[in-house]
């Protein structure tokens, strides 16, 4: 839904950013509650017959080893890939990188 938002000028790229920065440091399900509440929906979305979540609550980590980042997948079920490769036990994922969570995809920035 943020991305759809963004895309439909709904969101500023800033804001947008901001918001999954927020999603990714959340660990607890109440720490999620404020990204979506002021969005209005997005036509064609929603809960409900023919909607398929692809990705779960505890899909994937990110996780700082070092200097660099790595992406672990959970036991997800729809997968989590980096650059098309499927992630297992941990990937390591920089600047540039496109990162798979099910049907979700984003790609990985410097905060730099």
């Amino acid at each position: 839904m943020l991305r759809d938002s963004s895309l439909a000028g709904r969101l500023s790229d800033d804001t947008f950013l901001r918001r999954v920065d927020s999603a990714l440091r959340a660990r607890r399900v109440d720490e999620l509650s404020g990204l979506l509440s002021d969005l209005p929906p997005v036509p064609g979305e929603g809960a409900g017959p023919g909607r398929h979540i692809t990705v779960s609550w505890h899909h994937a980590e990110l996780r700082r080893g070092g200097q660099a980042w790595v992406l672990v997948d959970l036991g997800s079920k729809n997968g989590t890939r980096v650059n098309g490769w499927r992630v297992d036990s941990g990937f390591t994922v920089r600047a540039g990188d496109r990162v798979s969570f099910g049907a979700a995809v984003f790609r990985l920035a410097d905060p730099a």
